[in-house]
This record gives C-alpha cells, sequence and structure tokens, in this order.
C-alpha cells in the first residue's frame, strides 16, 4: 500500500485486466497489484543500485588508497579528482544522449505459451536492430569524442597551466602534472564508456549490466589491494580509473554487438580481392 501511494506500482494500476472466458474480473483485482508483481518491481530497481553503488564504492576506495598515501600524492589526488569530477559530468551526457536516440531501435517481442494447467504465460524479450542502430550509434559516438577533446583540453589548461592557481605547494604541484597523462587518458575513454553503458540501457541488457559490473567491482577491489601491497602510489590508483573505463569501453562494446572482427576480416579482404582483380584486368587488357 505505502508503494502504490508513493508511485513506484502506477504502471500496475494503468494496466486494465482482461478477463477470460467464463471468468469475471472485478475493479479491485484490476487496479491493485499481486505481490509477485509488487517483488518484480522492486527487483528492476537492482540493477541501477548495484551499478550506482559499484560507481561509488569505485571513488571511494581509490580516495581512501590516495589518502594512505599521505602528504603530497594525497592533495595532489584530492585536487585531480576535482577536476576530474567536473569533466566526467560533461563526459556523462553520452549515457543521455545513448537513452534518448536509440530506445527506437528496440522492439519487444511477445512469446505466448500455454502451461500444464491451461494457463497463458507471456514472455517478453527485447530485440535490438543494431545494423540499423549503427549509423546512429557512430554519430554518437562522434559527439562523445567532441565531448572528450573538450575535457581533455580543459583538464590540461586547469592541471598543466593554471595549476599554481589550485595550489601553491610545489610538490603537490609536481605531483598533479606526474600524473596528467593519466588523467587526459582516463577522459579520452570515460565518454564512450558511459555512451556505450547507454547502449545496454536502451537495449534493456540489464542482465550483461549486472554482470558486469559485478564483476568489475571484484576487480576493483583486486587492484586497490595490488596498489597498497607494491608501493604503486598515486600512479597506482590512477592507472585503475584508466583500466576502468578502458575495460568498459571494450565490453560494452563487444556485448552491445559493435565488435564483429569476422564481418571486417570480410570487409578487408573482399576490398584486397576486389583491388586484385581489378589490377589483374587492367594487366590483361594491357597485354591485349
Amino acid at each position: 500500500g505505502v508503494l502504490q501511494r508513493r508511485g513506484f506500482l502506477q504502471k500496475f494500476r494503468q494496466e486494465p485486466a482482461v478477463a477470460e472466458p467464463g471468468k469475471t474480473t472485478t475493479a479491485a483485482s484490476a487496479k491493485t497489484p499481486t505481490s509477485w508483481q509488487t517483488f518484480r518491481s522492486l527487483l528492476s530497481f537492482l540493477p541501477f543500485l548495484l551499478v550506482m553503488a559499484v560507481k561509488v564504492a569505485f571513488h571511494n576506495s581509490n580516495a581512501a588508497t590516495a589518502a594512505s598515501l599521505g602528504g603530497a600524492p594525497a592533495a595532489a589526488h584530492t585536487a585531480l579528482f576535482s577536476v576530474a569530477m567536473l569533466c566526467f559530468t560533461l563526459g556523462d551526457v553520452g549515457s543521455s544522449l545513448s537513452q534518448a536516440f536509440l530506445p527506437p531501435f528496440a522492439r519487444t517481442k511477445v512469446t505466448n505459451k500455454v502451461d500444464e494447467n491451461g494457463e497463458k504465460t507471456h514472455k517478453k524479450k527485447t530485440i535490438f536492430d543494431i545494423e540499423a542502430a549503427r549509423p546512429t550509434i557512430a554519430q554518437l559516438l562522434k559527439c562523445t569524442l567532441s565531448i572528450s577533446t573538450t575535457v581533455v583540453v580543459l583538464s590540461t589548461l586547469l592541471i598543466g597551466i593554471f595549476g599554481g592557481q589550485i595550489t601553491s605547494d610545489p610538490l603537490v604541484l609536481m605531483e598533479m602534472r606526474r600524473i596528467l597523462p593519466l588523467v587526459v587518458a582516463t577522459l579520452m575513454v570515460h565518454g564512450s564508456a558511459v555512451t556505450l553503458e547507454g547502449l545496454l540501457v536502451a537495449r534493456n541488457d540489464f542482465r550483461a549490466l549486472t554482470i558486469c559490473y559485478g564483476i568489475l567491482a571484484t576487480a576493483i577491489a583486486a587492484f586497490q589491494v595490488a596498489t597498497r601491497a607494491f608501493n604503486w602510489g598515486l600512479m597506482g590508483v590512477w592507472s585503475c580509473y584508466v583500466w576502468f573505463s578502458l575495460s568498459r569501453s571494450f565490453v560494452f562494446a563487444a556485448i552491445g554487438g559493435l565488435l564483429q572482427p569476422r564481418r571486417w576480416w570480410k570487409q578487408l579482404t573482399g576490398k584486397f580481392g576486389n583491388t586484385s582483380n581489378g589490377e589483374l584486368e587492367k594487366e590483361s587488357l594491357e597485354a591485349i
């Protein structure tokens, strides 16, 4: 009842109940969701909660590792993270763009089955037309690239040139500029990672997102332990940022269906084959 009043189960109240032959449907049964519907509604929030929890834990664990270094590295990470978060916010637009322009390429396939008791069950599956969506995805990635280029220039100016306005400590400033290449590498890949994450959201592939972030959570913990155990310092902290963005970009592109090596190989061999045939025809004509 509380969930209904808060609006979480509003979608169930709006769905009209369909009466089967020989059965009557009351107004209460048409509006009140069952316990199973309530449970499924709550479960639908779990992938989003897991993704957000892993991202928050990722930033917090890196901050804790940097704080354990003390001195100039800890202070440098605070300044670097402040600049990076400003740039991350701009790069996160890619996910919103994907969720705005890619859902039209997804359609829902409904399969009707009859179980042993003679009751009808409906199974829904989302089918995404990746081939039709490729031009749109390419445009989104181009837009993301322009945003990534902008934030790279911005971070380079703020840290590399105007870093003295952030801190007057020469040791902290030197540490910031030493880590700047890793910050730039992170920002270059971050935009594509969140854009391709939006692709999975548009495909309703929440199971893949849940599995990926579950594995990432374990890998992040291992990375933090290794950074402390092998004394990688602030370089290890920001290497984790680079790896986190780069691995997500590659994995999400693969799951989304964008990486097709066989197709690339056919296009490559076909192009070379056409070139070879053209050269042979030209040589035969010259011989004649």
